[in-house]
């Protein structure tokens, strides 16, 4: 993939999202930047507050996305600059320079009260600038983050970092190369860089544990405190990416039982604590006697995320003093960059396995996403009225499967794929968790933001795939693209409504009005007639209709004078928010009522779809056995010679497949233990995955 490639993807990507959504462009820009930022993992759960416009001494004023990022502390703020005519036209020095300007003068403006003091009180940009004040006290880091759709020029040099007041500042620059480097890096993301000479500049002592075999490398080594607490310092919450629980649990607040031991005992902690599980794709390795590590390229602590926050925490807040004394053993597991995807999760898994942490917590490359891109590569959508084409909801499980998927084809086959695959019908792993967690009413999750609801929607997926697997089929994946379509539709009618504030709260007043639909059908004991809205991809009049009765309600839930919280964007997230609007009387015309369907029958269609997928999970499961060679299984008996791996049974139902028995065709009962014995040697080593 070329950059050019690139940015004609990124451009079609804000032409479908403001299109789709009746929005300005610049909004549009800002909604898809921010979700390439997210799937670079930079920055997560970004909230909009765009504002522009002059503050004190006529300064120039920008702000355009703000988030606190609980994982570090820090507080984060966003302004955009969007352009056409990219990639030709240049970000100069000067025009970075004015537009942190313009987003430090609202932090300024803010933090003296004399923003607020011109603002409306309903307005989205007073109640970002009394979040800012409110947070700005407290906060560890202020990272400034310019996102451009144009090139940067050579000429800008890094932003050194500086203070606001005594708080720490970063500025990170991400222009339309940037985001297309951190899509094409092997796993996702640019590179994190750590080098280690900093602080040690002998580097860090190590102990390599065994010969490299399969792509990977372990070594062991003990990390002062102290540098351990600067480099958090540096990196934050970027350190964290592969341990999930660091945006699960993760709080500044030091963990009690290790700031009793930084503060009584500190050169016992290195007995005490069990120490960090980190990987990296790639190390500088110093040999010598003792071999030392300079420098590491995308650590990430995979276990042990607490304690390093809560070191870090502790030498901000308390004292870094005592960290002298105090020193953390480390396991570092080197990954071979083209296994780094698939071994990484494993390694915190399993790194993980001594505390109770759910499957669902490494979600992302579980079966249930597995079936939902295989289901969706497969069934076509019935062809829109006035169309001949019937075509594809593809489903991206990771992150560039798209573009990847178009670009390797060539021209011709492009263009068809295109015609297939229209990028309005993309979708997104945690855009379907905010789908289906807003028709299961969960808005006040949703509104949590795309990460830690996509979090609390894996549980809940992830405990329906591991006792009704067959739930997981061709009809679940239909009523998944009409609950898509409903969502879409909710989210553009809103934003035609006379009565809708351009930007005001757009997302919660989607999820909680598809939320309160759903309600409003559940009450009724009937169903809402997804399978109309597969066949016609598209949302009747009559539940549109309903729906405009619907949000109107809802917005006067989230912006009543009486709500529990002032600021509307939290106020969304809570619970006694969702009760409220569960508790609206809302009358709907009887066409809306006309158009459900009986529970009983939506049961039933259920019922056969999971007969179909068991059926379908047979055929598949005997074709996986059926594609091992003879080969592979003489192997496996060979090895159950001198290890215990096969039972009697087992050796009795590998005739049928090792080349004993000619002719005879595994039957289901068969199949599962063949499956079961394949695993077993798997995961012993005595056959390649």
């Amino acid at each position: 993939m070329e950059l050019e490639d690139y940015v004609a993807d990124f451009n079609s990507a804000v032409v479908a999202s403001a299109h789709a959504d009746n929005n300005y462009t610049f909004s549009a820009f800002l909604e898809v930047a921010s979700e390439r930022l997210a799937d670079a993992q930079e920055v997560r759960d970004l909230v909009p507050a765009h504002f522009e416009g002059y503050g004190s001494k006529n300064r120039r004023i920008q702000l355009d996305g703000v988030v606190v990022d609980e994982a570090d502390g820090s507080l984060i703020l966003l302004v955009g600059e969007h352009r056409t005519g990219v990639p030709a036209e240049r970000l100069t020095t000067g025009d970075a320079k004015k537009l942190f300007g313009s987003a430090q003068a609202f932090v300024e403006d803010a933090l003296s009260g004399r923003l607020a003091d011109t603002l409306e009180e309903s307005s989205e940009a007073f109640r970002t600038a009394m979040l800012v004040r409110r947070l700005l006290p407290t906060v560890t880091r202020i990272r400034f983050y310019l996102v451009t759709n144009t090139l940067m020029s050579d000429r800008i040099k890094d932003f050194p970092s500086s203070t606001f007041g005594t708080t720490p500042v970063s500025y990170h620059i991400w222009d339309i190369a940037r985001f297309f480097q951190a899509n094409v890096a092997v796993h996702g993301r640019e590179d994190l860089v750590v080098d280690l000479r900093k602080w040690l500049p002998e580097g860090l002592p190590c102990l390599a544990g065994g010969p490299t075999r399969e792509g990977f490398q372990t070594y062991l080594a003990v990390i002062p405190g102290k540098v351990l607490a600067s480099i958090f310092s540096q990196f934050g919450s970027r350190l964290l990416e592969g341990n999930v629980r660091s945006f699960l649990s993760a709080r500044v607040k030091v963990n009690q039982g290790i700031r009793a031991t930084l503060s009584q005992s500190p050169h016992l902690f290195l007995a005490f604590n069990n120490g960090l599980t980190c990987t990296a794709s790639s190390i500088e390795l110093v040999e010598g006697a003792a071999p030392t590590i300079t420098s590491l390229t995308d650590l990430q602590i995979v276990n042990g995320g607490q304690t390093t926050a809560s070191i870090a925490a502790f030498a901000r807040e308390v004292s870094d003093d005592n960290l002298d004394g105090v020193f953390v053993q480390m396991k570092l597991v080197v990954v071979d960059p083209i296994q780094y995807e698939e071994l990484v999760p494993d390694i915190a898994k399993y790194a993980n396995s001594q505390n109770t942490v759910s499957g669902a917590d490494f979600f992302s490359n579980s079966p249930f996403h597995r079936r939902i891109e295989e289901l969706s590569r497969r069934i076509l959508a019935p062809a829109i009225e006035g169309s001949q084409q019937e075509t594809f909801w593809f489903y991206e499980r990771a992150r560039g499967q798209f573009l990847n998927e178009k670009l390797k084809r060539s021209t011709v086959e492009r263009r068809k794929f295109e015609a297939q695959n229209p990028r309005s019908q993309l979708l997104v792993k945690t855009d379907v968790a905010k789908v289906l967690q807003s028709w299961d009413r969960k808005p006040h999750e949703v509104s949590l933001g795309a990460q830690k609801n996509f979090t609390k929607f894996a549980v809940v997926a992830d405990s329906q795939w591991s006792s009704r697997p067959l739930e997981i089929n061709e009809l679940y994946f239909k009523m998944l693209v009409a609950k898509s379509i409903l969502f879409s539709a909710t989210h553009k009618r809103i934003s035609n409504q006379d009565w809708y504030e351009t930007g005001g709260y757009l997302a919660n007043l989607t999820t909680y009005s598809v939320a309160k639909l759903s309600e409003i059908v559940s009450q009724s004991g009937q169903s809402l007639d997804f399978g109309a809205i597969w066949s016609k991809q598209r949302v009747s009049d009559a539940v549109l209709e309903a729906l405009d009765v619907i949000s109107l309600a809802v917005q006067g839930v989230l912006l009543s004078n009486k709500r529990g919280t002032q600021n509307v964007s939290e106020w969304a997230k809570k619970a006694e928010c969702w009760d409220q609007v569960k508790a609206i009387e809302v009358e709907l015309s009887p066409k809306f009522y006309d158009e459900l369907v009986g529970a009983a029958a939506a049961a039933e269609a259920k019922v056969d779809a999971r007969a179909v997928q068991k059926l379908d999970d047979g055929i598949a499961a005997q074709a996986e056995i059926l594609s091992v060679s003879i080969g592979v299984w003489k192997s496996i008996r060979e090895s159950a010679v001198m290890k215990p791996l096969l039972s009697p049974q087992d050796h009795r139902v590998l005739d049928i497949v090792d080349g004993s028995k000619l002719g005879q065709i595994p039957e289901r009962f068969q199949v599962t233990r063949l499956q079961a014995v394949l695993k077993k040697a798997r995961d012993l080593g005595e056959v390649p995955r």
